[in-house]
């Protein structure tokens, strides 16, 4: 296998400053921080706030797929800091 030249590569400049996993650790901070209470352990119909015609578990399975789609992202992203991936553009 050859050594890829240094144009295939991330530019210099970008490879020192990880943004998606700065994004990730605002997130946690974020969620660290939160201090509201769920207010029902009913994960079903219940609607997510007034007014709103997005159930609780509607918007629990939206949730999950962007995790799973981030997650999928930051993937993608460390194959490509390796060459083992294409260019990726995230979630």
């Amino acid at each position: 296998m050859s050594t890829p030249s240094k144009s295939a590569l991330a530019k210099a400049g970008t490879r020192a400053l990880n943004r998606a996993e700065i994004v990730d650790n605002n997130f946690l901070e974020f969620l660290d921080e939160w201090d509201d209470v769920a207010k029902s352990n009913d994960r079903g119909s219940q609607f997510v706030a007034p007014g709103s015609e997005l159930t609780q578990k509607d918007f629990l399975e939206i949730f999950k797929a962007q995790m799973c789609s981030r997650h999928i992202d930051l993937v993608a992203r460390e194959m490509r800091a390796r060459n083992e991936g294409f260019y990726t553009i995230g979630s």
